[in-house]
């Protein structure tokens, strides 16, 4: 069955139970040395319930612990990312509504058979079908970069740490509140606090400055009706 990202369930660890759709052996190990470096280059520890994004090149990595199990899904960089996050939230919850999110008793139900994965991965490409924007992942293009980050030993979690930068991602808790503000300018910078943007972001799509971008959430920042969340951009010098 064709599904539009690559989904990956793994221990605290990064080591990976579950993936879907399945790569070879050397696939999973990479994927595996990947999300181990990953984790550790994040330089937080992952809350419950809070998702992250990684910007990988061509790439787009989500993540979220529940329970004592992360929750990865990586997809192409090009698709609408409110709809990636919403997607992901979306399965993330269904997945622990459905099976829980106990890493034993996940890893136990799928080798006596309790737990499925063809069950799973209809129920991954069922959800995907609610956003139009969203083809097939194209794996083949994923695991070149996870090759040439092998063989650059980019999946060392130190060198890997250098690459990482962190951006923070404003939200705005009240979407009223983009048709009340009468500033043009600051209506448009408002309607892209949506968790998929970061700042710098906001400020190439408006046309501002990020200066400019910072002072206009500032208010609603102190009054409590902007969040922020966190963005990682993986900077790496490959192609």
């Amino acid at each position: 069955m064709n599904i539009p990202l690559l989904f990956i369930l793994a221990n605290q660890e990064g080591v990976p139970f579950l993936i879907l759709p399945p790569l070879e052996d050397e696939e999973t190990e990479q994927i595996s040395l990947f999300l181990n470096a990953l984790l550790s280059s994040l330089t937080m520890d992952i809350k419950e319930k809070e998702f992250y994004i990684v910007n990988a090149k061509r790439n787009l990595a989500t993540l979220m612990k529940y329970g004592d199990i992360i929750f990865v899904t990586i997809s192409s960089s090009n698709v609408n990312r409110r709809d990636l996050i919403t997607l992901f939230l979306d399965l993330s919850l269904a997945i622990v509504k459905k099976y829980g999110c106990n890493c034993e008793e996940f890893k136990e139900g799928l080798r006596t058979g309790g737990i499925d994965k063809k069950e799973i991965a209809e129920l991954i490409a069922k959800t995907a079908r609610k956003y139009t924007d969203f083809g097939v992942f194209d794996t083949e293009q994923f695991n070149l970069l996870l090759k040439r980050l092998y063989r650059e030993n980019l999946l060392n979690t130190d060198k890997l740490r250098k690459k990482v930068r962190l951006s923070y991602v404003p939200v705005l808790k009240d979407k009223e509140i983009v048709k009340k503000e009468k500033n043009e300018i600051v209506r448009e910078i408002l309607s892209l606090c949506d968790g998929a943007h970061t700042v710098d972001e906001i400020a190439v799509e408006v046309g501002v400055s990020r200066i400019d971008v910072i002072h206009a959430i500032k208010k609603f920042q102190k009054k409590g009706l902007i969040a922020t969340r966190t963005k990682f951009d993986l900077k790496l010098d490959i192609e």
